[in-house]
């Protein structure tokens, strides 16, 4: 009896919500400005679906607040404890930092990217903005080359911006990551499900936003300059890059860095339902696939030093994501990775 009316409740706040903000049947997308959705409230009106499904993807076994405010049908409430809970406990703490002194100084590589100015493989270009007040994130690049969408969607350029803040205190900085995430979110909407070579969703660039996020969110927590909707859009997505790297990874060097991505979201945010078999699943594939990409001596099958360094990179990237979550590898991982690195040593010492 309290499910359906929980569901009936749900059901009436939906429709309230259609009629206060009307979406485009095909990009959904809410006709108030996407510039003005700060509060849970404003972000759970625009999109209902994404932050019931958001819910619904997590282990409240942890939060009482949150499932005490979900039981009472009030999705607003459970938002704001989602955040709260997220505040205060002890996720990541190799990702929190104390938020520094505001000041006023500059550093010029980020105020160029502020302009959505990317310097992509050597190539320069502005990202143009849409009709819909959206840049664009499909985006080619001057030379229109699929590269250079697919390498900027990887958003190492917010990375840029975060150390600027973090190095500053400079507030625009960080306001602009919260702008940038809000506009590339709900410009990305809907989540396809499916293995997509397209500028957004294509594996590399899912692997590699997880890790800059997961940075960014602990990072800017502490704050007020990651705006509350921003948090929940960015928690609802991080749920999508999960499933798309738990069911469509590649192989060799792309299993290494989409797989450490699942492992990064499984860890950094265990509150999810699925965190515990993705984490499970991670070690198995990629204690697998170290075997089958490194040869005995420590050479990785693709024989290139770029390839090599991507691989060794990831799996060291991987064990240390294990190491904090206290989940032991067989030593053959350890060995494996001093032999990587004693390939390196003597390639560039033969002597």
């Amino acid at each position: 009896m309290k499910s359906k009316l929980l569901y009936l409740f749900q059901s009436i706040l939906c429709l309230a919500t259609l009629t206060l903000f009307s979406v485009d049947a095909v990009t959904r997308e809410p006709q108030t400005s996407w510039k003005e959705i700060n509060t849970v409230a404003e972000v759970y009106q625009a999109f209902p679906q994404e932050i019931n499904s958001l819910f619904e993807s997590l282990d409240l076994s942890t939060m009482t607040n949150v499932r005490q405010a979900l039981d009472s049908g009030n999705l607003v409430a459970a938002s704001t404890a989602l955040l709260e809970y997220y505040q205060t406990n002890e996720n990541a703490l190799h990702l929190r930092v104390r938020p520094p002194e505001p000041t006023n100084h500059r550093v010029a590589l980020a105020d160029t990217i502020l302009n959505y100015v990317f310097t992509v493989q050597n190539v320069r270009g502005q990202v143009p903005v849409l009709e819909d007040g959206h840049h664009d994130w499909y985006y080619k690049g001057p030379n229109n080359d699929r590269e250079w969408a697919w390498l900027s969607n990887r958003h190492s350029q917010l990375n840029q911006v975060l150390q600027a803040y973090f190095e500053t205190g400079n507030p625009e900085y960080a306001r602009f990551i919260d702008l940038f995430l809000k506009d590339f979110i709900i410009k990305s909407l809907p989540y396809p499900g499916v293995k997509s070579r397209n500028s957004i969703w294509r594996g590399l660039e899912v692997a590699a936003r997880a890790k800059v996020w997961s940075r960014i969110f602990y990072g800017l927590i502490g704050t007020d300059y990651l705006s509350p909707a921003t948090q929940m859009l960015m928690l609802s997505s991080l749920k999508d890059h999960a499933h798309y790297n738990r069911n469509f990874h590649g192989q060799n060097n792309w299993l290494t860095m989409e797989i450490s991505a699942l492992a990064t979201i499984a860890t950094n945010f265990p509150e999810f339902s699925g965190a515990g078999s993705w984490l499970e699943y991670s070690i198995s594939v990629m204690t697998e696939s170290l075997l089958e990409q490194v040869y005995p001596d420590g050479v990785q099958t693709e024989l290139t030093s770029h390839y090599h360094n991507v691989a060794l990179r990831n799996f060291v990237l991987f064990k240390e994501i294990c190491d904090r979550a206290q989940q032991p590898l067989p030593d053959s991982f350890s060995n494996t990775i001093e032999a990587m690195y004693s390939y390196l040593a003597h390639t560039m010492r033969p002597d």
